[in-house]
């Protein structure tokens, strides 16, 4: 077929499937998490992400412990990687950030 890559039916639904179902399952972070998500992968501390994001100290603790449950991570930088690999994240942003 002209080097194209051909699958059967039945491996093309398996395959577009897997993918759907994948997607339902992968947690979607709002505008606020995805901002702290990024300054723990740029190296940012606690308090700075407070501040940065006009957050108080224990608004920004909360905020972290419901993202590390949310992506099932015990540690914030953990939960930073899991996000980048998610694609929850971009890493030219955390670049962007990390180079203020």
């Amino acid at each position: 077929m002209s080097g194209q890559l051909v699958l059967g039916r039945g491996v093309a639904e398996r395959v577009v499937t897997g993918l759907l179902v994948g997607r339902d399952n992968q947690p979607q972070l709002d505008e606020m998490e995805t901002r702290v998500i990024q300054r723990v992968a740029a190296g940012f501390d606690n308090e700075e992400i407070a501040a940065a994001l006009n957050l108080s100290l224990t608004q920004m603790i909360e905020l972290m412990a419901r993202l590390m449950d949310k992506l099932g991570s015990k540690a914030r930088e953990s939960a930073a990687l899991k996000a980048l690999r998610m694609g929850l994240s971009v890493i030219e942003d955390v670049h962007g950030l990390a180079a203020k």
